[in-house]
């Protein structure tokens, strides 16, 4: 799965779970600002990835700066794939 799939994906994932859907979720927009993502959404958007992904994310990674934005997301998710 190339880059663009991972992005595709999970923006998808985050426009289902957000309670403040945009017209489409930008990768640089923030989680918490501009979607309304709160830290109960976020552990379901997390669980959703790694079960679509086959992934299992590290304690240490949970971090803002692993998972501000969708395009964060998707980064660290494209580099967990390509260690895999």
């Amino acid at each position: 799965m190339n880059k663009e799939q991972v992005e595709l994906q999970i923006c998808e994932m985050i426009s289902r779970l957000a309670p403040m859907p945009g017209d489409g979720i930008k990768l640089s927009d923030d989680l918490r600002n501009t979607y309304g993502v709160d830290s109960l959404i976020l552990v379901e958007l997390l669980v959703e990835i790694e079960e679509a992904f086959d992934i299992v994310f590290d304690s240490s990674s949970l971090t803002g700066e692993f998972f501000s934005t969708a395009g964060t997301i998707a980064n660290y998710v494209s580099q967990k794939l390509e260690a895999a």
